[in-house]
Protein backbone atom coordinates (compact mmCIF):
# COMPACT_ATOMS: atom_id res chain seq x y z
CA UNK A 1 0.00 0.00 0.00
CA UNK A 2 2.74 2.19 1.12
CA UNK A 3 4.82 1.81 -2.44
CA UNK A 4 1.14 2.40 -4.52
CA UNK A 5 1.22 6.15 -2.22
CA UNK A 6 4.58 6.48 -3.51
CA UNK A 7 4.61 5.68 -6.93
CA UNK A 8 1.06 7.88 -6.67
CA UNK A 9 2.80 11.11 -5.11
CA UNK A 10 5.75 10.94 -7.73
CA UNK A 11 3.49 10.55 -10.91
CA UNK A 12 1.11 13.33 -8.96
CA UNK A 13 4.51 15.72 -8.52
CA UNK A 14 5.34 15.37 -11.96
CA UNK A 15 2.05 16.37 -13.22
CA UNK A 16 1.92 19.13 -10.84
CA UNK A 17 5.53 20.49 -12.42
CA UNK A 18 4.28 20.38 -16.04
CA UNK A 19 1.16 22.49 -14.75
CA UNK A 20 3.02 24.74 -12.78
CA UNK A 21 1.47 23.93 -9.74
CA UNK A 22 4.05 24.45 -7.12
CA UNK A 23 2.42 23.83 -4.22
CA UNK A 24 0.85 20.74 -4.76
CA UNK A 25 3.85 19.10 -6.14
CA UNK A 26 6.22 20.22 -3.24
CA UNK A 27 3.00 18.67 -0.95
CA UNK A 28 3.26 15.54 -3.20
CA UNK A 29 7.15 15.17 -2.73
CA UNK A 30 6.62 15.59 1.22
CA UNK A 31 4.12 12.66 1.51
CA UNK A 32 7.22 10.57 -1.16
CA UNK A 33 9.46 11.35 1.26
CA UNK A 34 7.27 10.24 3.96
CA UNK A 35 6.59 7.07 1.92
CA UNK A 36 10.27 6.35 1.80
CA UNK A 37 11.24 7.40 5.80
CA UNK A 38 8.36 4.79 6.77
CA UNK A 39 9.49 2.13 4.41
CA UNK A 40 13.70 2.42 5.44
CA UNK A 41 12.08 2.27 8.79
CA UNK A 42 10.41 -0.74 8.98
CA UNK A 43 12.78 -2.42 6.39
CA UNK A 44 15.59 -1.52 9.73
CA UNK A 45 13.52 -2.79 12.66
CA UNK A 46 12.42 -5.92 10.19
CA UNK A 47 16.19 -7.19 9.43
CA UNK A 48 17.40 -5.72 13.47
CA UNK A 49 15.18 -7.58 14.90
CA UNK A 50 14.95 -10.49 13.03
Amino acid sequence: MILFWIFKGLFDAVEDRRKDNKKSMIANIVFVIAGLGILVWQGIQFFLYK
